[in-house]
């Protein structure tokens, strides 16, 4: 259930980067939950 976790938020991330573009950082986006 871990692993699936993690696997959900690399790929929460990933789509960020895409979505956003390098600005994109994961310590502001956690806690918003975008």
């Amino acid at each position: 259930r871990a692993a699936v976790a993690i696997a959900a938020k690399n790929a929460r991330m990933a789509w960020a980067v895409l979505h956003y573009g390098d600005t994109f950082k994961p310590e502001q986006a956690e806690p918003t939950g975008a």
